[in-house]
């Protein structure tokens, strides 16, 4: 990034990911919910524990924010003259 610290260049490569998992997480538990909603009608029995989201979201946020890592280290080694050549 031309012009800006490693550390912004951080915080705007970090927040990005969080805001893409948190929508990512909104968006499938509201399916789930959905899901849920439309078999819990069924016949057929349905046990989802409620301790299992939790652990599901933040495995989610931890995963991708290793993830992320990779991008902030590539984007953190790239030299700003060399990316526009």
């Amino acid at each position: 990034a031309i012009g800006g610290r490693k550390w912004d260049v951080a915080v705007v490569v970090i927040s990005q990911t969080l805001i893409i998992t948190v929508t990512g997480l909104f968006v499938g538990f509201l399916l789930l919910a959905v899901l849920l909603n439309a078999t819990g009608r069924s016949e057929i029995p349905c046990y989802f524990p409620s301790f299992v989201p939790p652990i599901l979201a933040a495995v989610t946020v931890a995963v991708s924010l290793l993830g992320s890592l990779i991008a902030l280290r590539e984007a953190l080694r790239a030299e700003p003259a060399a990316v526009f050549h």
